[in-house]
């Protein structure tokens, strides 16, 4: 964590009368203790669970970041949340760690969490309390259909890669190459790329795989670069994306890049720099650029927190948490098992990165931007992809 975003954490903590020993929770919002999941209690504490520590607090940051604006908004609203946080450091074990004190100890029937590889090891353990998870951002494919208790409320992987891959083809882009991380969230991206662009007529020239928290690509760049691929998908978990492009523009792979959202964050630029410039990427429809009413509020209380402009992680937990308030507030009770029976039933529910429309499998329809790394570590949105895109 860097020195000015630890300070940011410990003014939000305790301004939420938080305790800060190691490994303790971190309370924010309104609202002393545990909810008591009763019929009629307009109280709801809820957990998150990601990475404010170790190589993830890049995106956990942001993450705690969104979800501290939306308690602010939805207080003055006269909302009654609280989240507890833990630091699960971007490791499955340390997730189910995190995830155990919050249900155990201090009895949370939700948790918005995020990090596929945790939100992965935390599902079957959800299905069985019946804790409802949210999942505003991670993206493995593997996350579909998962678990019963398990809502993501962004699309996956599988749609983002599919939709890539279609829209590379239409760019003009015949000869793909892929590296991608070998775990259960990169090679179903993988796969779905492939079959959508060999489908529609193009050809794999070279798809290389590496291990988590691999940052040297020597051995596989020395087959991807006689290939000759002219649009190259790098797929990683964190960081692994990021040194990945670097060590194939250094190499002299000229090629139109596809990455993942995470390249939007600070971090990426500090690791891969100017390399970035160019890459393609998909993300929610969230434009902090936007006049519109939700989106222009949503920025201006993350400005006047931050003193910076949120990236598309603090608008999509930001999000979830007004998703979880709606659904609060028409339950029965504040059990696991009613908020999700009530997030199906309202279905549709418009925020800060477009109209998300549940299904029953617990994954999402949603549009998609494309958009591009420019000078400077601009952001830009090349076009919108409709929901039927792909």
């Amino acid at each position: 964590m860097t020195t000015h975003s630890r300070r940011e954490f410990l003014r939000d903590a305790a301004l939420a009368g938080a305790t800060l020993a190691v490994g303790a929770p971190v309370l924010a919002g309104c609202g002393d203790g545990a909810a008591t999941p009763a019929a009629g209690d307009s109280k709801l504490t809820f957990g998150g669970l990601t990475a404010l520590t170790g190589a993830g607090a890049g995106s956990g940051i942001p993450m705690r970041e969104g979800t501290m604006v939306a308690l602010d908004k939805l207080k003055a609203e006269g909302h009654r949340l609280a989240a507890v946080f833990q630091d699960h450091k971007g490791e499955p074990n340390a997730g189910v760690g995190g995830y155990r004190k919050l249900v155990d100890e201090r009895n949370v029937p939700a948790i918005i969490l995020g990090f596929s590889s945790v939100i992965s090891a935390t599902t079957p353990l959800a299905d069985r309390h019946k804790v409802l998870l949210l999942n505003p951002s991670g993206t493995g494919a593997n996350l579909e259909g998962l678990g019963e208790y398990l809502l993501n409320t962004e699309a996956l992987g599988s749609l983002h890669a599919r939709a890539m891959a279609k829209y590379a083809f239409e760019q003009g882009k015949r000869r793909a190459g892929l590296l991608i991380v070998n775990n259960d969230s990169g090679t179903p991206q993988a796969d779905n790329f492939i079959e959508v662009f060999q489908g529609a007529g193009g050809q794999i020239v070279v798809h290389e795989k590496f291990e988590p928290n691999q940052i040297d690509f020597g051995s596989q760049i020395a087959k991807i670069k006689p290939r000759n691929p002219d649009v190259m998908l790098v797929i990683g978990v964190v960081q692994e994306t990021f040194y990945g492009i670097r060590r194939c523009v250094e190499a002299g792979i000229d090629a139109q890049y596809i990455a993942n959202q995470g390249v939007e964050q600070e971090e990426a630029y500090e690791i891969a720099g100017k390399a970035l410039e160019g890459v393609w990427y998909p993300a929610p429809v969230f434009d902090p650029t936007s006049n519109e009413p939700a989106v222009a509020e949503f920025i201006k209380r993350y400005k006047a927190k931050y003193d910076k402009d949120p990236i598309v992680l603090a608008a999509q937990w930001y999000q979830a948490v007004h998703i979880l308030a709606e659904a609060a507030q028409a339950a029965p009770d504040l059990t696991g098992e009613a908020l999700r029976a009530k997030i199906l039933e309202i279905k549709t529910f418009d925020g800060v990165t477009g109209k998300t429309v549940f299904q029953e499998n617990g994954t999402v329809l949603k549009p998609l931007h494309v958009k591009q790394i420019g000078s400077g570590f601009s952001k830009n949105v090349l076009t919108e992809l409709p929901p039927e895109y792909v």
